[in-house]
């Protein structure tokens, strides 16, 4: 369970496949072997942090270990064990009512956490899956979102003390048009190359299709935003970098979208 919290593990075939010798105490390191993926160059493995969450339980699970011990997860290891049946007993045990997916929404979890506070391209090589996917399965809103959204609205002020990597919708005043270096970071991520100085690109088509501007594709929330530049004047659509945002937001994550606009309404305000 820990692995699959904490760690983000996918269980049982990542869990099953960790070795101690994957576990790099000195460095803070974990090489995670991924079965899944290892059919696809360069997915074979993949390394995450080895948070403070995890490192306690390996360091119990290790010092108990017989001496030779190769796998971190030793017991169960026979195709007919079912972690889920187990899992379920003991939560049936401790009074506690299941959630679906068992192990999957655990990983969710622990990547709807680590996304608050680290660049989502990071994030999601950490867990081993991609912006889309994340966005789409993974990632979730909490209590704790909305308690930070009563924060903010209580202290002003408190957006501007945080620090900037948690705080990317503030840009630099010099160059208001210019897309934020995490926005780049994450499609860079998902196949999209960007040439910021006239925020030229091309885009894979085997990821995000070429589309037109759709309606819906906008919240009520921001509606109202969008439609300033939705509907330029003339034959705005052949300039490159409108083509791009254009192309690129029905893919896009709503976090990522929420910081679009709210770079082009610090824009906005600038120029009025």
């Amino acid at each position: 369970m820990a692995l699959a919290r904490y760690g983000g593990l996918r269980t049982p075939s990542e869990t099953f496949a960790l070795t101690w010798g994957c576990v790099d105490w000195e460095r803070g390191r974990v090489r995670i072997p991924s079965p899944k993926t290892e059919c696809h160059m360069g997915r074979e493995v993949r390394t995450i942090p080895l948070f403070q969450e995890l490192r306690s339980h390996l360091e119990a699970v290790f010092d108990e270990a017989e001496p030779g011990t190769t796998y971190v997860i030793g017991r169960h290891r026979l195709g007919s064990a079912n972690l889920r049946t187990q899992l379920l007993r003991i939560m049936n045990r401790a009074g506690v009512t299941p959630w679906p997916r068992l192990f999957q929404n655990m990983r969710a979890s622990r990547e709807t956490e680590l996304s608050r506070r680290h660049p989502l391209h990071v994030v999601t090589t950490w867990i081993g899956n991609s912006a889309p996917i994340a966005a789409r399965h993974y990632l979730q809103v909490t209590d704790v979102d909305f308690d930070a959204a009563l924060r903010h609205d209580a202290d002003p002020d408190a957006q501007a003390t945080q620090n900037p990597t948690q705080n990317p919708t503030r840009q630099p005043t010099g160059d208001p048009g210019r897309l934020s270096q995490e926005m780049e970071q994450a499609l860079g991520s998902q196949g999209l190359v960007l040439e910021t100085a006239g925020v030229c690109g091309y885009i894979q088509t085997s990821i995000i299709p070429p589309r037109g501007v759709e309606q819906g594709q906008f919240s009520s929330e921001n509606t109202q935003d969008a439609g300033k530049w939705v509907q330029p004047v003339g034959d705005a659509l052949a300039d490159p970098a409108l083509r791009l945002v254009v192309s690129v937001w029905p893919a896009l994550p709503e976090p990522i979208r929420r910081k679009v606009l709210a770079i082009i309404r610090e824009a906005t305000t600038a120029a009025s």
